[in-house]
Parts: structure tokens; C-alpha cells; sequence
């Protein structure tokens, strides 16, 4: 069950990324009519393992029409601008944003990247990450 937040920023934000700009709640509802039409289409016809089987197929099949190229690319992440281990976790709404998957993959990695460039910064000053002398 989605969190209040995240109601209340999908209500904000409809869903659209503010860094891309992709509509990632239309385009996965869209994905989803897409799923439905061919399983109505394609049942009766075949077994429901087949079935099953052939839909996952299908699903990587249209996914690129939307500038997928994986499942795990669909849907919309609840972000916070100001990252929680900066003082970003104890906020409002005026924190959070819509990230499209994809957008917010991108956005941990870079964040990860610049957390271990800041131990590292701190190791080779002589110093533990607990604050005690090594």
C-alpha cells in the first residue's frame, strides 16, 4: 500500500519526472492496456503457463517503443532532493520529487559514487569513518 508521501506526490507531480520529463505513470498504464489487450487477445488459445510465458515475452517485446529496454525501468520513484544523510529524511513534501526509474538509478549511482569519494577523501587523511585514529 503506498505510503500518505507518496500519494500525495504522485497527486503533485501526476507521475512525471521532473528530470526527463517522461510521464512514467502514463507510460506504464499505457504498457499495462497494451498487456491486457494482448492477454484477452491470446487467452483461450493457449495454456496459462504458455500464456504467462508469452506475455513476459510480449512485455520486452513493446518495451522499447517506450524507451525501455527492461522491466525493472518501469514505474516512478518518491525522491528526496536533499538526500536523507545530508538532513533530507526528516521533511515535508517540499523534499521529495518524481524521478522515473530510470532518472533515479542514475541519481543513487552518482550519490554512491560521491560517498565513496568522500571516505576515501577522509581514509587518506589518516582518519576512520567512526572518527577514532586508525
Amino acid at each position: 500500500m503506498p505510503s500518505f508521501a507518496r500519494k500525495k506526490v504522485l497527486e503533485r507531480d501526476r507521475g512525471v519526472c521532473v528530470q526527463c520529463g517522461v510521464e512514467a505513470q502514463g507510460r506504464d498504464n499505457q504498457i499495462a492496456r497494451e498487456l491486457q489487450k494482448e492477454r484477452r487477445l491470446r487467452r483461450g488459445t493457449l495454456t496459462r503457463v504458455v500464456l504467462r510465458d508469452h506475455l513476459k515475452q510480449h512485455l520486452l517485446d513493446i518495451l522499447p517503443r517506450y524507451g525501455l529496454s527492461d522491466p525493472g525501468e518501469m514505474g516512478w520513484q518518491m525522491d528526496h532532493i536533499i538526500a536523507v544523510e545530508q538532513g533530507g529524511g526528516e521533511c515535508g513534501l517540499e523534499n521529495l520529487q518524481t524521478l522515473c526509474t530510470v532518472c533515479h538509478r542514475q541519481k543513487s549511482k552518482q550519490q554512491a559514487a560521491e560517498r565513496a569519494q568522500r571516505r576515501k577523501a577522509v581514509r587518506s587523511q589518516g582518519i576512520s569513518l567512526s572518527g577514532e585514529m586508525p
